[in-house]
């Protein structure tokens, strides 16, 4: 989207060209398990539900650390949550 300041607006725009009935949509940044959609459509089948939002974890939570031990935390972990 030409000037666009925001992923909602992207979002938006980009759910305009979809001509399924179905759409997922994930972070460029994520890596999800092999299953996920398998899980996903399960859930959403049995609950009778039309959106979801996914949780996360952080795969590498020990290389992401700032400090040093025993004062040391997940600096990078806690930026992503804060988002």
């Amino acid at each position: 989207v030409q000037e666009s300041k925001s992923k909602a607006a992207n979002l938006n725009a980009a759910l305009k060209a979809v001509a399924t009935d179905y759409v997922v949509i994930y972070d460029a940044d994520h890596h999800p398990d092999s299953d996920s959609l398998l899980l996903l459509w399960e859930k959403m089948s049995r609950r009778n539900v039309d959106c979801v939002q996914g949780s996360y974890y952080m795969r590498n939570l020990n290389q992401n650390q700032f400090g040093c031990a025993p004062c040391a935390f997940p600096f990078l972990a806690r930026i992503v949550d804060a988002e």
